[in-house]
């Protein structure tokens, strides 16, 4: 899927639901969200267990952070659904951050984005989105 396609289903998703809210989003899409307790360096995943599909947080970010962390794993769990791949995807990269990474980003950002700024998100950088969530 094509960047410009991923901040298409974003905004579809806000429109079906009516909401941008992806805490909610989950509930109704079947997604389990967990709360977890770890250091800082892990902000959150999303992981499948046969069908189930889960979302980890870390319990020891605010609930804004909270809020960008479940919108971004929201994008993982409906984009990257082979979590296999995801983690080949990482190891390769050195760590960088993977393109994998870059489309969970624009995904959130445009999920939570207010569409009357009408800014082209699918052209931003990777770098540019994360110093717009500051976390």
């Amino acid at each position: 899927m094509d960047k410009k396609e991923i901040v298409s289903l974003a905004k579809c998703i806000r429109k079906v639901f009516n909401t941008n809210d992806p805490f909610y989003i989950s509930k109704l899409l079947g997604i389990k969200i967990e709360y977890r307790e770890y250091s800082r360096a892990v902000k959150g995943y999303y992981r499948k267990v046969f069908d189930d599909v889960y979302i980890v947080i870390n319990n020891n970010y605010n609930k804004k952070e909270q809020k960008i962390i479940c919108a971004h794993e929201l994008g993982h769990a409906l984009l990257h659904t082979d979590v296999a791949q995801h983690i080949i995807d990482e190891y390769y990269n050195g760590g960088d951050v993977s393109v994998l990474e870059h489309e969970a980003n624009i995904f959130a950002l445009s999920l939570l984005l207010d569409e009357e700024l009408d800014i082209e998100i699918s052209s931003m950088s990777n770098y540019l989105i994360q110093n717009i969530f500051k976390i």
